[in-house]
């Protein structure tokens, strides 16, 4: 038995509380082909899918941003990034936001939001401009340029990390994430996979400590649901996958996951050589769920699905971040830098200060209970009346713990196609601890 998920994936916009709905009608995915056992693949002839999925990454007509009104600058935030698509994509994030802000009556502390730097900026430029808050691209691996701002008493919001371990960070709750963790999104998996019918499922996880965080994460949310691991497998970095893929395929589970960086050609083809797992049973999680497209070959990952950080935003915004930034290659990020700069602003008005520290201090309390707010202006004319607020932006709920990181949220449910390109036909919601 497997259970594919196509049809459980919710479209984008679906909110807190949403575990299971049906995708859109638009999205019509025919993978009868493909219900074979973990173990076996579908029968030769017999496309996975007979039609091609809706994606929502399609970017729409350009629209002219709202214009902003003439104050002075109450609040100065640095836009950073390596100059990679991913990075302008973010930048592009920011500028939306702050021109939101600046259009709104309101403003931010009675004034504009004025944005520092750009894709290529590093994090010392903007300091020296007197950034109090930072958003950009990063991982632990970026831990350097992130320390960089918070000791210098700057909060830096990262609309990429999505680490479980954020140990390299000397002031974790100054450096809060605006995507949801791996074990965010190893929950929204776990959940859509259960409430699809799976009742056991096999892992193949990369031995190393990343690997050893998210199948735990996986593991633990599996369990809370309801259902079982078959089978664990462990692959050496950059190892075959053969004998995990023959090992967990034996257990004839109702779907694989795999957690697992970025694979190469020769990690997928182990993977799914000699039939070890049919397409429709597999699901490529976080950072295995990457771009394939020119990696792999012969339409092998055709009906493949996963889970991934990064959702596609309404029209209205993508449209909007079109007029603002022509010619963007990916809008992957947009909207999740897009919330970071909103929640920035949202929280020092409700600090009542631009510092650093004031400001992250209150984006756990402005992102959690109170009364839910979708856009800019509507928060800040709730603040202005007194009104706690719970801001939920464009990704949807954030509901940042005091740690920073997102406690509920939503990822991306991607499909790949025979180019090996995934293609972004929902969200997931997952849900951790409450914050506290």
């Amino acid at each position: 038995m497997s259970v594919p998920l196509r049809s459980l994936f919710a479209p984008h916009g679906a909110r807190r509380g949403a575990t299971v709905l049906a995708l859109a009608a638009t999205v019509a995915l025919v993978c009868a082909g493909c219900s074979a056992d973990a173990g076996s693949s579908p029968a030769p002839g017999s496309p996975c899918r007979t039609s091609t999925p809706t994606s929502t990454d399609a970017t729409p007509a350009a629209e002219a941003p709202p214009a902003a009104l003439v104050r002075g600058d109450a609040l100065l935030l640095g836009s950073i990034g390596n100059g990679s698509a991913e990075a302008a994509a973010v930048a592009a994030g920011v500028a939306l936001a702050a021109r939101e802000i600046d259009a709104s009556p309101t403003g931010v502390l009675g004034g504009n939001l004025r944005v520092i730097g750009s894709a290529t900026a590093d994090a010392g430029s903007v300091l020296t401009q007197g950034a109090t808050a930072v958003v950009g691209p990063s991982s632990p691996d970026t831990a350097a340029a992130v320390n960089q701002v918070t000791s210098a008493g700057a909060v830096f919001a990262s609309a990429t990390d999505t680490a479980i371990d954020r140990s390299a960070y000397t002031a974790p709750a100054s450096a809060p994430s605006f995507v949801p963790s791996a074990a965010l999104q190893a929950s929204a998996l776990a959940q859509q996979l259960t409430h699809g019918g799976a009742s056991t499922v096999g892992v193949i996880a990369v031995d190393d400590a990343y690997g050893a965080a998210v199948s735990a994460a996986f593991t633990t949310a599996l369990q809370a649901a309801g259902g079982t691991v078959s089978a664990n497998a462990l692959v050496r970095p950059s190892g075959s996958f053969a004998a995990a893929a023959d090992a967990v395929g034996a257990s004839a589970p109702d779907a694989v996951v795999v957690i697992s960086h970025a694979l190469d050609q020769a990690g997928l083809d182990s993977l799914l050589a000699a039939g070890r797992i049919a397409p429709a049973s597999l699901h490529l999680l976080d950072q295995s769920a990457a771009d394939y497209a020119g990696v792999a070959a012969g339409g092998a990952l055709d009906c493949v699905a996963g889970v991934r950080a990064g959702v596609t935003a309404d029209a209205q915004f993508l449209g909007q971040l079109a007029g603002i930034a022509p010619g963007l290659s990916s809008t992957r990020f947009a909207a999740e830098a897009h919330d970071a700069v909103i929640a920035i602003a949202l929280a020092a008005n409700a600090a009542g200060d631009p510092a650093g520290a004031a400001i992250a201090a209150q984006l756990p309390i402005v992102t959690n209970e109170g009364t839910r707010c979708t856009a800019y202006d509507e928060c800040a004319q709730l603040q202005a009346a007194g009104v706690d607020i719970d801001f939920d932006g464009l990704t949807g709920p954030l509901s940042l713990s005091a740690a920073g990181v997102e406690q509920a949220g939503s990822a991306a449910a991607v499909l790949y196609g025979a180019d090996g390109a995934p293609a972004t036909i929902g969200t997931v919601f997952g849900s951790l601890t409450p914050a506290k």
